[in-house]
């Protein structure tokens, strides 16, 4: 049977550099520019771009998105979380 994380964990174990690169090339970066003004304020953009960030190993990109996660967010325990992976890039 399977359980309500199961998608969740198999699409985690599928990431792959390769994937996360085509995310945040030039075609998609114009498509997410064109929504700048929507996304812009939306904490869980930025943190879900450092992570592809992070994953590819661009820490100077990581960190600038978690810093403006932390900025966004006013939950301690995704605070915590966003300050433990900038400590993490260090």
């Amino acid at each position: 049977m399977r359980k309500a994380g199961d998608d969740a964990d198999a699409s985690a174990s599928n990431f792959t550099p390769q994937a996360a690169d085509s995310i945040l090339n030039t075609d998609t970066k114009r498509r997410i520019d064109s929504c700048r003004d929507i996304l812009a304020d939306y904490r869980l953009a930025h943190a879900a771009r450092a992570d592809l960030y992070r994953r590819l190993g661009r820490v100077v990109e990581a960190r600038e998105a978690y810093g403006r996660a932390l900025q966004l967010t006013q939950l301690e325990p995704e605070r915590r979380f966003i300050e433990r992976r900038l400590g993490e890039l260090a």
